[in-house]
């Protein structure tokens, strides 16, 4: 299974995060809905489940987390993905 743009934006934001990510904070960055999120979630963590990562973690009143063995693997993993998605997803997030 590959990850479509927003999956990976999402992913993005979550490698680079120092602490815990709102869902509210993600669903007005990229302009969806939180139910939007937990629909790309899912394909995140199917993701990370077929690279044998950690998945994502979400605990109601801190937000969303990746642990950090997952967040060492992911730059090795992601190069599974298409370069246009990684090129635009930093562009989207940094921007």
């Amino acid at each position: 299974m590959s990850l479509d743009e927003r999956s990976t934006l999402i992913l993005t934001h979550l490698l680079h995060a120092k602490s815990y990510v709102q869902l509210e904070e993600i669903s007005e960055k990229i302009k969806v809905s939180k139910r939007t999120i937990y629909y790309d979630l899912e394909k995140i963590n199917h993701w990370l489940k077929e690279q044998k990562l950690d998945p994502v973690q979400y605990i109601r009143s801190s937000g969303l987390y990746l642990a950090d063995s997952t967040k060492n693997k992911i730059p090795e993993k992601i190069k599974t993905l298409h370069t246009w998605q990684i090129l635009g997803n930093l562009i989207r997030l940094f921007s």
